[in-house]
C-alpha cells in the first residue's frame, strides 16, 4: 500500500480526479456491471404503468410512488452494482484485476448483509429524525460509508456503522462538504444527461422498438452516472486509510 491514496488526505479535485482515472481505467468491466444489474430494473420500471397510476393518483402521489419503486429497486438490485464497483475500483488500486464473475460474485456474497444494514440504518435514522432533524443529519454523515464498508471490510450490523463513525470522527463537517459538493455534481450530471435523453427521445415515434431502446439508453445513462459511485468509493478509501493513519500516529 505505497500509493498516494493510502497515505494522504485527498482534496475534492484530488478525489475527483483519481476517480476519473479509475473509472476509465475498468470502464468495459464497469459498463458491463451496470448494464447486467440496471437493465432489469429499468425494465421493471418500463412494465410499470406509470400513466395508470397518475390518472388514479394525481401527480404529487404518483412523483413519490416512482420514488419509492426506484428507492425499493435500488436497495435491492441496484445496491449490487454498487458493491461489484467498489470491489472492482479496490482491488485494481491495490494491483489486482478482477473479472465481472468475480466482482459479481463479492458483490452477491455480501448483499444480504447489505442490504439489512441499510434496513438498520434507515431505521436508527428515521428514529432520530423523530427526536429531531438534526441528530438525523449527523448521523446520516456518521454513516455514509456503510455499503463500502460491507463489501470491503466485510461488516455488517453496528460494526459496519461504527466503523463507518470512526472515518468520519473528527472530520465531520469535511465529510459534509465534500459529499454535498459531489452530491450537487451528480445531480447536475443527472439533469444534464436526462435532458439530452429527452431530446433525442422526443424525435423518435412511440413504439416498443423505441421503448427497449429507451431502456437502453436509461441503463447507459446509469453507467455514465456510475463515475459517481466510483468518487463514493475513492471517498472512502482515501479518508479510511488517512484516518488508520492518524490513529496509529
Amino acid at each position: 500500500m505505497d500509493q498516494e491514496i493510502y497515505k494522504k488526505e485527498y482534496s475534492i479535485g484530488q478525489i475527483l480526479s483519481e476517480s476519473w482515472k479509475r473509472f476509465t481505467q475498468n470502464f468495459q468491466i464497469i459498463l458491463l456491471v451496470v448494464l447486467v444489474v440496471y437493465i432489469p430494473i429499468n425494465m421493471i420500471l418500463f412494465f410499470v404503468p406509470f400513466d395508470a397510476l397518475l390518472e388514479q393518483m394525481g401527480e404529487l402521489q404518483w412523483f413519490k410512488a416512482y420514488i419509492r419503486i426506484v428507492q425499493i429497486l435500488e436497495w435491492l438490485i441496484g445496491i449490487i452494482a454498487t458493491m461489484a464497483i467498489a470491489y472492482i475500483v479496490k482491488q485494481w488500486i491495490d494491483g489486482e484485476n478482477v473479472s465481472f464473475k468475480e466482482a459479481i460474485k463479492k458483490s452477491l456474497s455480501r448483499w444480504f448483509f447489505a442490504v439489512w444494514t441499510n434496513i438498520l440504518l434507515g431505521i436508527f435514522l428515521f428514529l432520530l429524525t423523530l427526536l429531531l432533524v438534526i441528530p438525523g443529519v449527523i448521523y446520516y454523515v456518521y454513516w455514509i460509508f456503510v455499503i463500502q464498508v460491507v463489501v470491503l471490510h466485510n461488516k455488517s450490523w453496528n460494526d459496519a456503522l461504527d466503523y463507518s463513525k470512526n472515518i468520519v470522527k473528527g472530520r465531520w463537517w469535511k465529510v459534509l462538504g465534500y459529499s454535498l459538493v459531489f452530491g450537487t455534481l451528480m445531480i447536475i450530471a443527472s439533469l444534464s444527461i436526462g435532458l439530452l435523453e429527452g431530446i433525442i427521445l422526443g424525435f423518435l415515434p412511440e413504439n416498443f422498438v423505441i421503448s427497449i431502446f429507451e431502456v437502453l439508453l436509461d441503463s447507459f445513462t446509469d453507467f455514465l452516472l456510475s463515475y459517481f459511485t466510483v468518487v463514493s468509493v475513492i471517498f472512502f478509501i482515501n479518508f479510511d486509510s488517512t484516518k488508520k493513519s492518524e490513529v496509529l500516529d
